[in-house]
């Protein structure tokens, strides 16, 4: 068995909508019901991510404004069994 993991960066452009946008892309049936019923509050949320940013941690306002989401992780496992006489039997079987 082979595992591999590392740290990767998130690039998220420099316009703050289109971040805010893709940050949120998996709650965005959740925050169309909220706005849906009246209890989504653009300027509130807006706020909030505001506070995101100036944190600094979850999401990096570069110096040239480029935003990303520096933090992701990634891990890879990889498992073989051991090649068995069968094997290729079964192979050619279905290939013929």
């Amino acid at each position: 068995m082979e595992v591999s993991n590392d740290e990767y960066p998130l690039k998220l452009g420099k316009t703050k909508e289109f971040a805010f946008k893709a940050l949120t892309l998996p709650i965005r049936a959740e925050l169309t019901e909220l706005q849906k019923s009246n209890h989504f509050h653009c300027d509130d949320a807006a706020e909030a991510f505001e506070d995101v940013l100036k944190e600094g941690f979850m999401v990096k306002i570069h110096e040239d404004g480029d935003l990303e989401v520096p933090y992701n992780q990634y891990k890879f496992v990889v498992a073989r069994r051991e090649f068995e006489d069968s094997d290729a039997a079964g192979k050619a079987l279905k290939a013929a």
